[in-house]
């Protein structure tokens, strides 16, 4: 199992930045995962700092449909059962600093 990051817009480029981390098997499946469980839209309550409330509100929109493959930007190694980023390894054997569990990477 891995863990593939998204990396879907950057607040150092541009007013909004957006990422997304996803466990699955391979980027197709993480992919799915995601488009899956993207909302249409969220919004978030105005700062504190609006104490006159003269912003209404704030609404994200996502377009689940428009995520690739070509927008995972890392992807890690995880235990298939506690979910715990795996050291690097030289060989394809892997063990679990957390939980102890072995296994092998997916081919």
């Amino acid at each position: 199992m891995k863990r593939y990051h998204f990396s879907l817009g950057d607040s150092s480029d541009g007013p909004v930045g957006f990422c997304a981390a996803v466990y699955a098997d391979n980027p197709t499946q993480a992919v799915e995962k995601l488009q899956a469980s993207l909302p249409e839209e969220q919004v978030a309550e105005p700062l504190e700092s609006d104490e006159d409330g003269e912003v209404e509100y704030i609404a994200s929109y996502f377009n689940p449909f428009k995520v690739s493959e070509a927008d995972i930007d890392e992807e890690y190694e995880v235990c298939p059962k506690c979910k715990v980023d795996a050291d690097d390894q030289e060989s394809s054997v892997y063990e679990c600093s957390d939980c102890g569990h072995r296994w092998k990477e997916l081919p």
